[in-house]
């Protein structure tokens, strides 16, 4: 999987936040922060994007005001609110993240974050869980949000909410009045009072009590069955929700996206659905073969104007599959399965919804065409016709219409569907974010400027290309050498382990010197890993001498070979090919008069 330059900025500004703030890993919702990362690093939005303008939503999220504990907990609860206290401690120590180059709300929320932590308590967990939530919600559509905490009591009354969100220029409060921790029937409860206030209606948006219970609920808020920690996770989980929908709900930037979405659905239904489109083209270029793309259930298909490009649409209904079975599946990429039913529902994970959709994006290139089958969605639709024409409706996510229009936009070509391997080096974060950055640079290096399609699969044939030949000379020439070496007892190799399921074949492009390391075990016992060497053109095999044989000691050969040539270059098993001249030029193959300085010949 290739990802855009500006995704992984996404990922690096929202990840620094949540590392900052990591403290909800280890408390309640144990999985949120690994959950979150992963969310938005396959939504992500660009960072380069975001410009400074009025926060929105701007949310102020209070402490519990009144809490109270069953005495048949209050062992428990101690024992919990010790852990926080521990945790609290142990992230004091830590060193702060640096904010320089983050966006400001992102600052603001991580100071303000910090600030709130040093007088974190059990209950006052339900706040600060609800703070890295709603960022993490929010973020997709509202880059500019300010989500903020306050450690501070307020009675549950329009007038006191009102002169805190003026005093603090807040378009909603998020306050709980009361937190219960009970025990009725020998089960462990919650009940959480939840306010929201929205500061333009000077009004309670939600006033209600929530309950939870102690079974785990899973996801984002996953806990351990049978703790005080999933009594409070469960309330928050609807609670949350809640409070997600009737922001949402009024926040003026999506009421006018809402406009937007049904104006643009509006033009795709009486325009492009109905349009008429060349079948065969795509025909021509799809492979009857290709067993994953039904060429029958077709019903639209999109060109740019000098048709090296195109995008075909493919629904079907009634198909029957589980979430289990689709890990047999053959579908490659991204899969978006979009379904009304709760994860708690009775068989949720033996069914799916019906309607089956895709499209087949593809590129021309050097005469060629690439294509890859993408963005697979399983969803509920009353007719086929009315799937084909919501599946039709995704185009307003892929950049077909121009920013804040219904009118189509020709950068689509070059948009979501279809991104170039970008140039990383020229990225003005380079320096800063090279060490993470280095190897996605380096497998990316020979196809920048290359369509995503194309260069995915020119790596894919490449690979394949590799294997065949890394067999060829397994076959044809290391075994056979090693295994008459083993037959006559000659330099000392008794048995030899190929380290892989193969050799490894270490080797620059053109591939006129190859290193090969060997588990090589001895007369008289010893385990060591060795290097051996073959020249293009030449069916000698030598053995490099810069290092000593390395003694294993039942270690693990791989880890012996990475910190050997870790010592002179820059190389691990991820790598397809060595393209360090100094080292092949000083290492392997540097003469001595007309020599080599470091190659023994064995054969």
């Amino acid at each position: 999987m290739q990802v855009a330059k500006s995704h992984t900025i996404f990922y690096i500004y929202i990840a620094v936040y949540f590392n900052y703030m990591n403290l909800n890993y280890q408390l309640a919702g144990k999985t949120v922060f690994a959950l979150i990362t992963v969310a938005l690093f396959f939504n992500p939005i660009a960072f380069g994007q975001v410009t400074k303008q009025v926060y929105e939503p701007k949310i102020l999220i209070l402490s519990p005001t009144n809490t109270t504990v069953d005495p048949e907990l209050e062992s428990e609860f101690k024992a919990q609110e010790d852990s926080v206290a521990k945790m609290v401690i142990q992230s004091k120590s830590k060193k702060n993240q640096d904010e320089q180059g983050l966006p400001e709300n992102v600052q603001l929320m991580m100071k303000n974050g910090n600030a709130f932590l040093s007088s974190l308590n059990f209950f006052k967990q339900a706040s600060y869980i609800t703070q890295n939530y709603l960022v993490y919600r929010f973020y997709e559509r509202f880059p500019n949000e300010l989500i903020l905490l306050k450690d501070t009591l307020i009675k549950p009354e329009i007038t006191e909410m009102q002169m805190l969100a003026q005093k603090e220029a807040m378009a909603y409060i998020i306050s709980f009045p009361s937190m219960y921790l009970l025990k009725e029937n020998g089960e462990r409860q919650s009940k959480i009072r939840v306010q929201l206030y929205e500061k333009s209606s000077n009004s309670y948006l939600i006033d209600h009590e929530y309950s939870g219970d102690e079974k785990n609920p899973g996801f984002e808020f996953t806990c351990k069955d049978g703790t005080l920690e999933c009594c409070i996770n469960n309330a928050l989980s609807s609670a949350i929700e809640d409070i997600l929908q009737q922001i949402a709900k009024n926040s003026p930037t999506l009421k006018k996206q809402r406009a937007l979405t049904n104006e643009r659905a509006m033009k795709l239904e009486k325009g492009l659905y109905n349009q008429p489109y060349d079948a065969s083209f795509v025909k021509q270029i799809l492979p009857p073969t290709d067993s994953s793309i039904n060429l029958n259930t077709m019903y639209q298909c999109l060109y740019n104007t000098d048709r090296t490009q195109f995008v075909a649409f493919f629904t079907k209904n009634g198909i029957n599959n589980s979430f289990k079975s689709l890990h047999d599946k053959t579908d490659k990429g991204k899969i978006d399965i979009i379904t009304g039913k709760d994860i708690h529902d009775p068989g949720y994970l033996e069914s799916i919804p019906k309607t089956y959709a895709y499209i087949v994006k593809g590129v021309k290139y050097n005469g060629k065409w690439y294509y890859q089958k993408d963005q697979i969605t399983y969803f509920d639709a009353p007719t086929l016709e009315d799937g084909k024409l919501m599946y039709l409706t995704k185009l307003e996510g892929w950049g077909y219409f121009k920013e804040n229009s219904s009118e189509y936009s020709p950068d689509f070509w070059n948009g979501n569907l279809f991104e170039k391997v970008v140039d990383l080096k020229k990225d003005p974060n380079w320096e800063k974010y090279k060490n993470m950055w280095a190897e996605g640079e380096r497998t990316n290096r020979d196809y920048i400027g290359l369509y995503l399609i194309v260069a995915d699969k020119l790596r894919e044939e490449k690979q394949k290309e590799a294997k065949v030949y890394k067999n060829q000379l397994s076959e044809t020439t290391l075994e056979p050498f090693f295994k008459a070496q083993v037959k006559s007892g000659q330099n000392h190799i008794i048995k030899y382990n190929k380290i892989l399921n193969n050799f490894v074949l270490i080797y620059p492009k053109d591939r006129h010197v190859i290193l090969i390391p060997v588990k090589v075990t001895d007369e008289k016992g010893t385990a060591t890993v060795r290097f051996f060497v073959m020249l293009s053109g030449s069916h000698h095999i030598y053995e490099w001498t810069y290092f000593n044989p390395y003694a294993l000691n039942n270690g693990y050969a791989g880890e012996s070979i990475n910190k050997m040539l870790g010592s002179i270059t820059q190389w691990n098993f991820a790598y397809d090919t060595l393209d360090d001249a100094s080292f092949w030029n000083n290492y392997v193959l540097l003469k001595q008069v007309d020599e080599y300085k470091y190659l023994k010949l064995l054969k």
